[in-house]
């Protein structure tokens, strides 16, 4: 039988960190090994490395630069603006004319 060597690395592994870092990896790559992990009766914890300002959502902060983020977080700063709109154009024009009212936060190194 053809073995994936990611899953014969983690045979033995009982919990598994599988992280995206943007670009997509975590919805196109990582949840499918996340999926298949937990098949194989894993304990998998997702993470993700985001350039979205969790800060601005209801994400609870668990630390600097670390938030918990679930499937009912919502984000906080555009729901004035999208529950006035009827169609998907007027919530993308909503937020598009928000996001063009605030100005950007400095930049701050990640520590390695």
């Amino acid at each position: 039988m053809l073995q994936n060597p990611l899953f014969q690395r983690l045979e033995t592994a009982k919990r598994v960190l599988v992280a995206g870092a943007g670009g997509g990896f975590d919805i196109m790559s990582g949840l499918p090994i996340a999926f298949a992990l937990r098949a194989m009766g894993k304990t998998v914890h997702l993470a993700n490395l985001t350039f979205t300002d969790l800060g601005a959502t209801e994400a609870t902060a668990l630390g600097d630069g670390v938030h918990e983020v679930r499937a009912n977080t919502r984000p906080t700063l555009y729901r004035g603006a999208i529950e006035r709109t009827e169609s998907a154009f007027e919530v993308s024009a909503a937020i598009e004319a928000f996001r063009h009212g605030i100005t950007t936060r400095a930049r701050r190194l990640i520590p390695a």
